[in-house]
């Protein structure tokens, strides 16, 4: 029955997988059409339209310099002007005066044109979307050649009051002037119109910065509009103004459609030594924005989103900004001291862990062979994660004084369950079909990341232990059954190994604290496989190396450590065969100590025993009716 239950849930998970792996496919295919037709389609048909702009005025100076003398083009006269009815004295002044009262009507359109560069549409000005890309469409190309050709039709009254050339000086004008006045009405009136031509100019800037990548020694290149969309949402976020969650939604969606089409580009920028300040870049700079402002819901939801955004394109952003930005949010949480703010924002705070160690996948398997530093193999260096987001959590229920004993009781175990139920999701959610780049990934028997998860819990549990809380730790030890426990405590036993041979033996006290903590961890490590162990210890050695691109930041396997981490191995080992040690002598003396240690004060009922004693102990301070809780 067992064995038909894990068949089903096998075969659902597969499916599930399935359905999942269906919709991406059909989003790639649809943010690839979108990022690779839609955008550039509607930027270059705005560059076409420059290039019509640039041809009407080639045209018009031509026609201009013809008519004043200035050059004789006589195919212009045949084919053009000789179609142009004649005109009277009359009727030229006529012209004339209309075109000065035309030419002043322009200043009444100045304040309307003030009001626009005030109207912004996705960061950027409807002015300044309204006349981007168009010479034609130009508020101040316009205005000069206007009244430019006031002074000409005046000037080519006083010499000649029947000369045709006043028709057309006339015709010109009137035809800038309405071209001026059919931008302003679309572009002030269309918000589609404006969201889609700025967006196509915001997707095309950041490509132009990802695909061409700026060679070292160059000045720094920035986009204006980029940066403009930038200064704007950050202006937004300091006046508390809930439009900037318009522009941090650009971010997302720009962001997207460039890891869509350019997912490799965007993934090399990051690895080089200087890089283009991208719109992935900026989207950060204002997710630390809003951590500086307090607005921790808001900057918690764009770091959930962008982490993401990143696993759904399955790339890795090597940028200490963006891994740092989770620690922002809890040392800034965690000055405040506030219960209400934890409540409110605890459930968020978990999804971001979760998401960050679901994220360090990409870190771990994802080829970087192709990058140009990678093709030089030792000057790749990869930004590791924020790796203290598990003992933040922790510090802001145990360390909150707004809580009560019990208070706080309840909630680090209801932490450490979600703790539990989390390094299940994470281990189960990564598909087994990514191919390994990496030589040490030869052993594929066991298919879960243990690091993702072991590395930062091995933090929290040596934090338990520095705190010296039997309790918790036993709960850890007596509760969770997954592999990242195994891989966690297989850490922490060859730190607690490192230190207890640093103690002096005079020191018993402190020896003693040791030997206890140490001998509750591996009597954990005994339930583990044979095989498994070996794995993990190799697991260990090769994602902790201080030498190498470590997954996660300020957490490392000295030689020593890396040492007694052989040392516990074989410590298990010995008692998981049965080994008789009275008769048997070790040519290692670290060994032998470890050994005998464990040896002496082990029994199978350990870690059950213990954990009884400490129920025991918080019956005694909050009463057995606390457990109704």
């Amino acid at each position: 029955m067992r064995e038909c239950g894990e068949n089903n849930l096998g075969k659902i998970k597969k499916i599930k997988y399935r359905m999942r792996e269906r919709k991406n496919n059909f989003l790639k295919k649809y943010y690839r059409i979108e990022g690779k037709i839609k955008y550039p389609l509607i930027y270059s048909l705005n560059s076409f339209i420059r290039l019509i702009d640039i041809g009407i005025v080639l045209f018009i100076t031509l026609t201009l310099l013809h008519q004043l003398k200035v050059l004789n083009l006589e195919w212009l006269e045949k084919n053009v002007l000789n179609h142009l009815p004649g005109i009277t004295k009359e009727l030229n002044r006529q012209f004339l005066f209309s075109q000065i009262s035309v030419t002043f009507i322009i200043l009444s359109l100045f304040s309307l044109i003030i009001n626009l560069k005030k109207e912004k549409v996705l960061g950027t000005s409807i002015y300044k979307i309204a006349f981007a890309k168009s010479i034609l469409g130009n508020i101040i190309f316009i205005s000069i050649s206007i009244f430019l050709f006031l002074f000409i039709n005046i000037t080519l009254y006083i010499n000649d009051n029947s000369s045709e050339v006043i028709l057309y000086v006339f015709l010109i004008a009137l035809f800038l002037l309405t071209l001026l006045i059919i931008k302003i009405i679309l572009y002030s009136n269309s918000q589609k119109l404006s969201i889609n031509k700025i967006a196509s100019i915001y997707y095309w800037e950041n490509t132009k910065l990802i695909r061409n990548p700026r060679k070292f020694g160059s000045k720094e290149r920035y986009s204006e509009y980029l940066y403009n969309l930038n200064e704007d949402t950050i202006e937004k976020i300091l006046r508390r103004d809930v439009e900037y969650k318009r522009n941090l939604y650009v971010y997302q969606r720009i962001a997207n459609l460039s890891l869509a089409n350019y997912k490799n580009k965007v993934q090399e920028n990051y690895t080089e030594i200087i890089k283009e300040p991208d719109i992935i870049s900026m989207w950060a700079s204002s997710v630390e924005e809003l951590i500086k402002n307090e607005l921790y819901a808001d900057s918690l939801n764009q770091y959930n989103t962008m982490i993401n955004l990143f696993i759904h394109h399955e790339v890795y952003i090597s940028s200490f900004e963006i891994n740092q930005l989770l620690e922002q949010i809890f040392i800034s949480i965690s000055a405040i001291e506030s219960k209400v703010m934890f409540e409110q924002n605890k459930e968020l705070l978990l999804n971001s862990m979760k998401l960050t160690m679901k994220y360090g996948y990409y870190k771990l398997n994802n080829d970087f062979s192709y990058t140009r530093l990678g093709k030089l193999k030792h000057m790749l260096y990869l930004k590791p994660l924020y790796s203290g987001f598990m003992i933040d959590y922790y510090n802001l229920i145990d360390k909150n004084k707004n809580y009560n004993d019990l208070e706080r009781s309840k909630r680090v175990f209801e932490y450490f369950e979600s703790l539990r139920m989390m390094s299940f999701d994470i281990t189960t959610y990564f598909p087994r079909e990514l191919k390994y780049h990496e030589v040490r990934r030869e052993l594929t028997e066991y298919n879960e990341e243990l690091s993702l998860v072991g590395i930062p819990l091995s933090n929290l549990l040596i934090l338990i232990v520095q705190e010296d809380k039997k309790g918790r730790l036993l709960y850890f030890l007596n509760n969770y059954n997954n592999d990242s426990i195994y891989f966690a405590c297989l850490i922490v036993a060859s730190k607690l190994s490192t230190l207890y041979f640093q103690i002096k033996d005079d020191d018993r006290s402190n020896k003693k604290i040791i030997e206890d903590y140490l001998v509750l961890i591996l009597a954990k490590l005994i339930e583990l496989d044979d095989k498994k162990i070996k794995y993990f210890c190799y697991t260990i050695k090769q994602t902790m190396d201080f030498n190498t691109n470590s997954l996660y930041d300020h957490i490392y396997l000295s030689p020593k450590n890396a040492e007694l981490l052989n040392i516990v191995k074989q410590t298990i080992m010995i008692k998981k065969k049965r080994i008789d040690i009275k008769n048997k002598s070790f040519s290692d003396r670290k060994l032998s100590e470890i050994v005998n240690l464990f040896y002496t004060r082990y029994n199978s009922n350990l870690l059950k025993k213990e954990q009884e004693e400490d129920y025991q102990k918080l019956n005694d301070k909050f009463g057995l009716l606390m457990r109704l809780l």
